[in-house]
């Protein structure tokens, strides 16, 4: 009977074990993600928003620092002498606020909210110019059959293995930050992979968003 109890205890042991270890592939390397996108269902404002998180600081170490979270809105900067520009956006309990800030190089205004957890694939925003605010729906584009970040990641280990074992060290470590970006062209979901390992070089990947094909890789310096 004892040794009955003391083979079930192991069992159990080993699958609680399992199951708080899971293997979290390479997530943890994740430094920049682009998880969202949003477009604003607006006849008078042309607006996005894009959820996600970025290291701080942002330095392309090779090493992940903090990561934050952002739900961040651009607009174009034309009229952008109207008067302040804000977003105001209620969500689990809590009220947001955030300027909008012109980018003098594009020509963008953008906003952004710190907010943990967002994922919400439609939820209303309102803008305000001055003295006059409007409310908006915000619907996210990404295609539903568009696979997640670590979809894509898994697909990126299996199909360019050999590329992703260049990227360990002589002990098997992994030695680079990731940036994840969901694009969306023509109805169509893409993810843009960059494997960041120091000094300013990163090797980038487009992989299908649906299937995990690697479309182009390419060196940028």
């Amino acid at each position: 009977m004892k040794k009955f109890f003391m083979f079930t205890l192991c069992a159990a042991l080993a699958i609680f074990s399992a199951a708080c270890f899971k293997d979290e592939g390479l997530s943890p390397y994740v430094s920049q993600l682009r998880s969202n996108i949003y477009a604003a269902e607006s006849e008078t404002l042309d607006v996005q928003a894009v959820y996600g998180f970025r290291e701080q600081p942002f330095v392309n170490d090779g090493a992940v620092g903090e990561r934050v979270y952002t739900l961040t809105f651009r607009m174009p900067g034309a009229g952008s002498d109207q008067g302040e520009r804000a977003v105001l956006l209620s969500h689990g309990g809590a009220e947001y606020k955030a300027v909008f800030k012109l980018n003098p190089v594009t020509d963008v205004l953008t906003a952004g909210i710190n907010i943990d957890n967002f994922t919400e694939d439609t939820f209303d925003a309102i803008i305000t110019s001055g003295s006059h605010a409007e409310t908006v729906t915000f619907k996210s584009i990404v295609p539903k059959d568009t696979m997640d970040y670590t979809e894509a990641l898994k697909c990126f280990e299996k199909n360019q293995s050999t590329l992703y074992e260049s990227f360990k060290d002589s002990e098997g470590n992994f030695c680079a930050e990731i940036y994840a970006r969901i694009i969306v062209k023509d109805n169509k979901g893409y993810w843009y992979l960059g494997f960041a390992t120091g000094n300013n070089r990163i090797k980038a990947l487009l992989l299908d968003g649906t299937t995990g094909e690697v479309l182009a890789v390419r060196d940028i310096i």
